[in-house]
């Protein structure tokens, strides 16, 4: 939710689930380590999307940790698509995200 508001427009988003996910034991998974990528966290992204894309052509694995900008604390989860084990994923229900109408008071 911090990635919305960071990203947004400023404006409550409208519609909005999440889905928790589930994944299985024994599917393949990478942790960016932002330690051994100094620039990582630069607004103009050349290094984290340079390592995202690399991620994701070579299919090193289905799943990548990586920090989030916004909250370091936190991780953001990527899921690569073409990667056979992402199939092995699976989706919870959807269910509504509701926002506090404070955080969007300017």
């Amino acid at each position: 939710m911090l990635e919305m508001l960071a990203h947004g427009n400023g404006q409550i988003p409208a519609r909005q689930h999440f889905i928790e996910i589930s994944i299985p034991a024994g599917v393949t998974y990478e942790v960016f380590s932002a330690d051994h990528h100094p620039d990582w966290h630069r607004e103009d992204t050349v290094v984290a999307s340079a390592f995202g894309a690399a991620w994701y052509d070579q299919m090193r694995s289905a799943v990548l940790f990586v920090p989030s900008l916004v909250a370091r604390i936190e991780q953001n989860v990527l899921i690569n698509p073409k990667h056979p084990d992402a199939a092995r994923i699976r989706p919870g229900l959807h269910q509504p995200l509701w926002w506090d109408k404070r955080l969007f008071i300017s």
